[in-house]
């Protein structure tokens, strides 16, 4: 797929047990790890485990990882910790229509015209 353009990422990794199958076999560009393996990950270790795992393959794959449902700033200090460069959850925001994204950003709407 990437020599015709097309990237790819899979969602869900390390909640089922085909979620690294998959990266093998599609070798995605992005890998997004399940927030059901974020969710209390301070308290489990297999979870810091999972994420570990994820890192290094998507490290040999030059795949960006990306954690999803990070609601917790804890959360996301032992993502970073583990080498998590990239999150995404409620932690910055609830989910919003696109008009609305880039209010109260300094750069304001990058839509409205310029004079």
């Amino acid at each position: 797929m990437k020599k015709i353009g097309i990237n790819l990422a899979i969602d869900d990794i390390g909640f089922q047990a085909r979620g690294f199958g998959l990266v093998r076999d599609l070798q995605p560009e992005v890998l997004k790890i399940d927030r059901r393996v974020v969710n209390n990950i301070a308290r489990h270790q297999s979870r810091r485990d999972i994420v570990s795992s994820a890192l290094k393959l998507g490290e040999s794959l030059g795949a960006w990882v990306i954690a999803e449902g990070v609601e917790q700033r804890q959360e996301l200090t032992i993502l970073e910790e583990l080498g998590v460069s990239f999150a995404q959850g409620f932690l910055w925001g609830k989910p919003t229509l696109p008009d609305q994204a880039t209010r109260g950003l300094p750069l304001g709407d990058s839509r409205q015209e310029q004079s």
